[in-house]
């Protein structure tokens, strides 16, 4: 399972990853969970605004998911789930 952080226009930066064991510890959380990708981003800010990616190998699939974040203020997030996969 692999996490990634996209903002529009640039490339997306890789948050988890088990099979490089890459994983910004000091800004996200990666549980197991039973109804799939966990992601937990604490201490929100406006600058967390993005589309947050889980790419999970099944066989020969890759099948990813995408959430976005919209934060716009302290006190206010948005928070969107789409579906995409191969």
């Amino acid at each position: 399972m692999t996490w990634y952080k996209s903002i529009e226009g640039t490339d997306r930066e890789t948050i988890f990853s088990a099979c490089k064991a890459t994983y910004l510890r000091d800004k996200y959380i990666v549980e197991d969970s039973d109804t799939g990708c966990t992601l937990i981003v604490t201490n929100v800010e406006v600058t967390d605004t993005g589309s947050f990616i889980c790419e999970i190998q099944i066989s020969h699939n890759i099948v990813e998911r995408t959430a976005r974040l919209a934060v716009i203020s302290k006190s206010f997030v948005y928070f969107a789930l789409s579906y995409s996969g191969n």
